[in-house]
């Protein structure tokens, strides 16, 4: 085969053209001056825009904000900037700064700014500002944590995506925070809002919080050390002594493996045995006692009836009935004699209540509903004319509801102020949760007997007339179902397992381990609500449910008893 011949490559060149550059004198400058001229020209510019005009367009100072307590708003001229700490640039000259945090005293001075014209922008002038905020109000302080507490314990567990807010450590902190000029402030607060805050712990999430504040008040806001570590376990065997069901409060806020261990070791179960046997009434507990007077009595046409004081088994559901509580455990509780109302509190009751108070009339809707006292269904469909008012048409019967729990304090304290001279030691109020769930138990109702929306025909929509569910053994109607019910007591998931060994009723100190009375007294967010409505299912609802709600709030489905008892 004859082969093709290979393509003739052009040789490399050897020799390349080359253009030369002469730069011409400007002006009869020479190059070599000029262009050393417009180098230098260059880097001073660069310079320049380095090192100085930074300090033109941006002239002022990296100024540090710190404050004790920490966490307090920062204004520059009214502009709030951040929160201390935190570090911020502000303009050179004198401006007006205000440090404030809500229950400290607000901090307003003018203060006056350094510039840095050369190498700001490298080396910015500093300025560091620190201010000590003094405490106003720590009552209303700790009145607020405990209502934000509260609201924490109503949601459940938080997780890794959603985290609980340390309310009780921030507090605590800012309760000794002006400990140095002011030794009343601290202790005494700082331990009545973590008594309090302690029945409405109800997860490891909260538990973490309310550990970390306790260690916190045991060493005055400081570093902790092995005494204050010392302090929380000796407050911790308190509880456990003086609790009735502390391990079954330790059950939900404990992590889930350290719950198994404990419900393994010998201590749980020698806990568990003396518990079944401590919720047993003995005959001495079985014994009621009768406070003076008739076996009923009628105020202003209101029949009331003699409930006798005795002990009950609190918080019991019958094996029929469900719970979604997990902390509803059983306590033996006793509560005093009282005289309570046969019936629930009627439309027609009610009326006349708003002709002697007209701070509560429906035409007053909007003002109460400003004031936080009713939300906006406060009786609804009533008549709103001035003083002319009337529940609907045919409805003078069925049980009021529409109405808050201050608006059912007030119709208490109208009738306290109509009890005659024989009752001066007595007093109207709403029944606190012990009181009505006692009075609920000794009565004796059965589900078919009570208004329920699978015992009576049509009640899925609305009430029946007040005294249309049984009466049971004490003549008492409606205590289950018709209309839930409001009581005196607040809602704190963690108060039936951390109620008192030996608790005397639902008083300051029912609940509280310490017996600390000014810790009970702290607001919290809901009331409980007991007995269930006609929306409600028979097999649902027992003596012992919980229901809870905002004070304020008003439904269709809500209304209220009250009782006559012994001043506390």
């Amino acid at each position: 085969m004859k082969k093709k011949p290979r393509p003739k490559v052009p040789a490399p060149e050897t020799q390349v053209d080359e253009d030369l550059v002469v730069l011409k004198p400007i002006f009869g400058v020479k190059p070599g001056v000029y262009l050393t001229v417009l180098y230098a020209v260059a880097l001073v510019l660069i310079l320049f825009f380095l090192l100085v005009f930074p300090g033109i367009v941006r002239n002022g100072a990296v100024v540090s904000f710190t404050s004790q307590p920490a966490g307090a708003s920062i204004l520059v001229d009214g502009i709030r900037i951040g929160a201390t700490p935190d570090t911020a640039f502000v303009t050179s000259g004198k401006h007006e700064l205000t440090i404030r945090k809500p229950y400290f005293k607000t901090s307003t001075e003018t203060i006056a700014v350094p510039g840095r014209l050369f190498l700001s922008l490298f080396a910015p002038a500093r300025l560091k500002y620190a201010s000590s905020l003094s405490i106003l109000s720590p009552g209303e302080l700790i009145s607020n944590a405990s209502r934000q507490f509260a609201s924490w314990a109503l949601i459940g567990e938080a997780h890794g995506q959603y985290q609980f807010p340390p309310v009780l450590t921030d507090a605590v902190t800012d309760l000794y925070a002006d400990r140095a000029s002011n030794q009343s402030n601290g202790p005494d607060e700082a331990s009545h809002l973590l008594n309090n805050a302690l029945l409405n712990v109800q997860s490891s999430s909260l538990l973490r919080d309310f550990v970390h504040a306790t260690v916190l008040d045991h060493s005055a806001g400081q570093v902790a050390g092995p005494l204050q570590f010392g302090a929380l376990f000796t407050k911790i065997i308190q509880l456990e002594k003086q609790s009735q069901g502390f391990p079954l409060w330790l059950n939900e806020v404990l992590p889930a493996d350290v719950v198994s261990t404990l419900k393994s070791s010998a201590w749980y179960a020698s806990f568990m045995k003396n518990y079944q046997e401590s919720m047993r009434l003995s005959a001495a507990d079985r014994q009621t006692t009768s406070i003076p007077g008739p076996n009923s009595l009628t105020l202003d046409g209101i029949q009331f009836v003699k409930v006798p004081g005795g002990s009950f088994i609190m918080g019991m559901d019958e094996a029929s009935r469900t719970s979604t509580d997990p902390l509803l455990v059983p306590s033996k509780v006793r509560v005093g004699g009282f005289y309570m109302m046969s019936t629930e509190t009627s439309r027609a009751m009610f009326e006349q209540f708003l002709k002697n108070d007209p701070k509560w009339l429906p035409s007053q809707r909007a003002q109460l509903e400003a004031q936080g006292l009713v939300t906006a269904g406060y009786l609804a469909g009533w008549s709103d004319q001035g003083a002319a008012t009337a529940p609907p048409a045919g409805s003078a019967n069925l049980p009021v509801t529409g109405v808050s729990f201050g608006a059912a304090q007030a119709f208490a304290s109208w009738l306290t102020a109509r009890l005659p001279a024989s009752l001066s030691s007595y007093a109207v109020r709403l029944p606190t949760e012990a009181e009505w769930e006692y009075a609920a138990r000794l009565s004796g109702g059965t589900p078919k007997n009570d208004v329920f929306q699978d015992t009576f025909q049509g009640v899925s929509r609305e009430p029946e007339p007040v005294g249309t569910g049984g009466g049971g053994n004490l003549g008492i109607h409606d205590l289950m179902g018709n209309v839930w019910e409001w009581t005196a007591s607040w809602y704190r998931p963690a108060e039936p397992p951390l109620a008192r060994i030996g608790a005397t009723g639902d008083n300051a100190d029912m609940g509280i381990a310490l017996s600390d009375a000014t810790a009970a007294a702290l607001p919290d967010v809901h009331m409980t609500v007991k007995g269930g409505s006609f929306a409600n299912r028979s097999d649902t609802v027992s003596p012992g449910t919980r229901g809870s709600m905002p004070p304020a709030w008003c439904t269709p489905y809500l209304g209220f008893r009250v009782i006559i008892a012994p001043r506390l």
